[in-house]
């Protein structure tokens, strides 16, 4: 739409509003419109370690305007000049109920009862109708990370510690038995804020998953949420609080510190817009064996048996650097051994915990019984624990590693690592190249101590 159909539209919702303003302010002081006390319950939380309790419920009393007084006073409105001129401007383009969009609009406004407050409302209406970004903010309650302060990033996150006030609830009086008190697993571990310009909620959303992503990226976690909700100025914004009801699953948490903020915050900032559409669309349709790979390492992060955690990681790697072929057991340790000997891991022990780990996947995936010692506490069971965070990191590093170097295909790169094992120098030079554009995402380096050395 051009600037002259937004500029007209967006001059009639204004006078639109300054009039239902003027109607409401008038049929208050006549009388005509009266306010009725609506009663809810506020309860009060504190936090108590990694828990929550509600320590008491408070009685208020919330005033909103009469319904019957204010469908009245709408329908006047809606009948004006004013409302004939916005109704007739917004049915030239808008192919929904164009009505129903007016009434959300005045009803906005009687409520709110503020000038500015309506100005907004109409610009947002008509930016919204024309297609055009308004300023969204989304707020999630997340699992599976912790911070100790606040973070704040140059792209508009926020990253905080909750407080009791992000969990207490103010519900009707009538609703209180189902609305209120907190389960252990909704206590959020930490609050994400997002300010963006987006057209749609549907893209605040979309940038929900692709922050979820790189928090999955910056250590071994399965970062999710229990719930979000997205507020603007738009009448035409659905609100309100999505819930995901099963966050119990989580395996995996880290938490990020005060001394990690410039760190944490410039890898949010370098690794966001690498990630790909693919790996955060609804319904999951995965293009490509990077995608396939995030996938597992998600999938390898939740909540289950260490052997099976071990299983879905391998598999992760085995679509990251592995083709068809005999010894893959060899091949994969190989190949991994020497990838990470450039970020400085011992490639002895990175070949012996790769072939470790296949062994597990293969029985796994072959219905073979995975041996382990029957004492949770015994010295087989942590060594397995600690081969799976050692093949989940790597997993890690290699989804970060293809994402740096989205030119380079697989297939090249299992090329270029086969030949830096029998000395050739070409493949070498490609290989650190790769690796220092890999750390460059990662941690912030241009080219790291171990891809100087010769």
């Amino acid at each position: 739409m051009g600037s002259t159909t937004l500029r007209s539209l967006r001059a009639k919702l204004r006078r639109l509003a300054t009039h239902a303003l003027e109607k409401s302010n008038e049929a208050a002081k006549k009388g005509q419109m009266r306010k009725v006390q609506i009663p809810y319950l506020r309860e009060k939380i504190a936090f108590k370690g990694s828990s929550a309790y509600q320590m008491y419920l408070t009685k208020e009393a919330i005033e909103r305007w009469n319904a019957k007084d204010k469908e009245a006073l709408l329908k006047a409105i809606l009948s004006s000049k004013e409302g004939n001129d916005a109704l007739e401007e917004i049915e030239k383009s808008h192919k929904g109920n164009s009505l129903l969009v007016l009434q959300r609009l005045i009803g906005s406004i009687i409520d709110g009862n503020d000038n500015e407050q309506s100005r907004l409302l109409a610009d947002a209406l008509a930016r919204t109708l024309r297609g055009l970004p308004i300023s969204r903010t989304l707020i999630a309650h997340l699992h599976g990370i912790e911070v100790e302060g606040s973070i704040s990033t140059s792209s508009g996150l926020v990253l905080r510690r909750p407080v009791p006030e992000d969990v207490e609830r103010s519900v009707h009086v009538e609703l209180a038995a189902y609305n209120l008190g907190l389960r252990k697993d909704e206590l959020p571990q930490a609050i994400l804020i997002i300010n963006r310009e987006s057209r749609s909620e549907r893209e605040m959303q979309h940038e929900l998953r692709r922050t979820l992503a790189a928090l999955r990226l910056y250590k071994i976690g399965e970062v999710t949420y229990s719930e979000y909700s997205i507020t603007s100025d738009s009448v035409l914004d659905l609100g309100g609080t999505h819930r995901h009801l099963d966050t119990t699953h989580t395996a995996e948490r880290y938490g990020v510190s005060e001394e990690e903020e410039d760190s944490f915050n410039s890898f949010l900032e370098r690794v966001l817009p690498s990630i790909p559409s693919d790996w955060i669309d609804v319904p999951y349709r995965p293009s490509n064996e990077v995608a396939v790979a995030y996938r597992r390492y998600c999938d390898a992060s939740i909540r289950d048996v260490p052997h099976k955690r071990i299983a879905l990681a391998v598999m992760g790697l085995e679509a990251l650097f592995l083709n068809k072929g005999a010894d893959l057991d060899r091949k994969l340790g190989q190949r991994l051994a020497r990838l990470m000997m450039y970020t400085g891991m011992r490639p002895n022990i990175t070949y012996q915990n790769v072939t470790k780990a296949y062994s597990i996947r293969s029985d796994y995936v072959h219905g073979s019984h995975v041996k382990e010692e029957d004492n949770s506490e015994s010295s087989g069971h942590q060594e397995l624990n600690e081969l799976m965070m050692y093949i989940l990191n790597l997993l890690r590093k290699g989804v970060l590693f293809h994402i740096a170097n989205p030119k380079l295909a697989k297939d090249k790169i299992i090329h270029y690592v086969e030949h830096t094992l029998i000395g050739m120098e070409t493949a070498e030079k490609r290989i650190k190249s790769a690796m220092g554009r890999f750390e460059s995402l990662e941690f912030g380096k241009i080219v790291s101590d171990a891809l100087n050395t010769t």
